[in-house]
């Protein structure tokens, strides 16, 4: 045992000197390579002082215009305030090419792989240092110590995966010739109906949305009152990407348990009252409620959907984002979508004002969004004081400068959507109904039109629908309001094509 910690005690930190010396003197032999050197790495990567040394002087002397080769590099040690000799002088420089061959493109990128690696590994052992010095020093409560270390250890991860993947990392451009041949391949999707996002289930809202369903790397807000039913709205759109399309759904919600959560989809899953979910089980003498729900629960389990309850900042959110995504891909399935239920709750976004804080942290959901290259639904609240009193007799209808402490999160989204029930009055208490009819509102988009889509909230299930797909489902019933006795075929459907062909009573209204 001892003999082991002393071995481990003499290892050098990890590095990769050989990969150093070959890009090294590389550049003596073709100066190009100087170019992919800068593009891709900084001196602090270097493990040896010397070549870390040889590399600054390289870039200084390219800055300014000079030659290099062994003899200017060694002469320029000194402006830098390094005295050659220290380290072997011009021999020593030389022998950077000594016994070097021919090296390819594709070697120098192996080569700065691994330099890479070394360095993340090195940066990894002095990260752990470090928490192990704030442990012992005690001057910071444990949750600051763990909050530094998780974001450094994410910042390490992201900087892994850029060696890891170049290829999805870092700047994406290309010219139009290339472009275009993606475009073609959208537009040929586009004739034949296929959307390059991914369909919400609601067909008048993939209408409307640019390219149809939620596109990657984007990021949409929903907005709406408190108790008007957002949650209920965007665990729809999760449900049919999880059930219908397969695709795995990333659910963070920090209002309610994960079990809560599960059993409102439960709810709308089976058909059973969420109500029924308490003390004797909503036995209703006709339907043992609790044998069907046991029955329901093994197909329930199997539905691709993960929820986290416990995610408090902007870290958190990415790191769970990030392992769904890495056992989606072990388990062979495609990723849908992140769902932020709700924005105001989530921490670290910094700022002078709770306004500029819920600024940055909608800034922080896109750039997940784009770096991951995933759809993200995050869900907002709105101002009480835009909304109307009991005196108005209906309540006023919200805009983007609604939602709770910042425009900007508006201004941050691809789209934007709020939530309206217009009899839904500020004084009023709250009536629970069977069926209540609201509009679905897009104030703004990106890169598409502004829409109305009326919508229908059946109480029971809760569970939105559009008009059309409530007229598929139960027939014309909006006259009565009476709760529908069957559910028809809402989860058992294939696409949302069976209700396309419905008549509108008035297409105008959400067009």
């Amino acid at each position: 045992m001892t003999q082991r910690v002393e071995h481990f005690l003499e290892q050098p930190l990890p590095n990769a000197e050989q990969q150093e010396k070959a890009v090294l003197g590389s550049v003596f032999i073709n100066l190009e390579v100087l170019d992919k050197l800068e593009a891709k790495l900084v001196p602090a990567e270097f493990y040896h002082p010397l070549y870390r040394r040889v590399y600054e002087t390289m870039l200084l002397m390219k800055e300014r215009g000079k030659a290099i080769d062994p003899l200017t590099v060694t002469d320029n040690f000194r402006e830098i305030g390094v005295n050659p000799e220290s380290y072997g002088g011009i021999v020593t420089i030389s022998d950077l090419t000594y016994g070097l061959p021919w090296v390819g493109d594709n070697a120098i990128d192996e080569y700065i792989a691994e330099i890479k690696k070394a360095s993340i590994l090195r940066r990894i052992i002095t990260l752990t240092n470090s928490v192990q010095r704030d442990v012992l020093v005690g001057d910071d409560s444990a949750e600051i110590i763990l909050r530094s270390a998780e974001e450094g250890i994410l910042k390490l991860g992201a900087n892994l995966k850029t060696v890891l993947h170049p290829d999805q990392s870092g700047p994406d451009y290309a010219d139009l010739r290339e472009i275009a041949k993606t475009l073609k391949t959208q537009f040929d999707n586009y004739r034949s109906g296929q959307a390059t996002g991914i369909p919400t289930g609601m067909l008048e809202v993939d209408e409307a949305l640019d390219g149809g369903g939620l596109q990657p790397s984007g990021l949409y807000v929903v907005g709406g009152k408190q108790k008007h039913g957002k949650t209920a709205l965007v665990l729809g759109w999760a449900e049919h990407c999880a059930m219908i399309l397969r695709k795995r759904v990333a659910v963070v919600n920090l209002e309610m348990s994960k079990e809560t959560l599960s059993k409102r989809l439960f709810s709308a899953y089976t058909g059973i009252s969420y109500s029924a979910f308490r003390p004797g089980f909503g036995s209703n003498g006709t339907e043992n409620l609790y044998a069907k729900a046991i029955d329901a629960l093994n197909s329930f389990a199997d539905i691709p959907i993960t929820i986290a309850d416990k995610v408090f900042t902007l870290a958190h959110v990415r790191q769970f984002v990030i392992r769904v995504m890495a056992q989606a891909a072990k388990n062979n399935e495609e990723f849908g979508f992140l769902v932020v239920d709700y924005l105001q709750l989530l921490q670290g976004g910094q700022g002078r004002s709770k306004e500029e804080e819920i600024s940055n942290i909608s800034t922080g959901l896109k750039r997940i969004a784009s770096e991951l290259g995933i759809p993200i639904v995050a869900l907002t609240n709105m101002n009480r004081a835009k909304f109307g009193t009991a005196e108005a007799g209906t309540a006023e209808e919200p805009d983007v400068d609604s939602f709770r402490y910042s425009g900007q999160i508006a201004f941050d989204a691809e789209a934007a959507f709020i939530l309206h029930d217009p009899l839904r009055i500020q004084g009023k208490p709250y009536e629970q109904k069977a069926i209540t009819d609201m509009v679905l509102i897009i104030p703004i988009q990106r890169n598409g039109p502004t829409a109305r889509i009326p919508v229908k909230l059946i109480g029971r299930y809760m569970q939105f629908m559009t008009e059309s797909e409530y007229k598929f489902h139960f027939g014309d019933t909006s006259e009565d309001k009476e709760v529908p006795e069957t559910k028809g075929q809402l989860f058992t459907r294939t696409s949302t094509d069976d209700w396309a062909d419905v008549e509108e009573d008035d297409e105008d209204d959400w067009t």
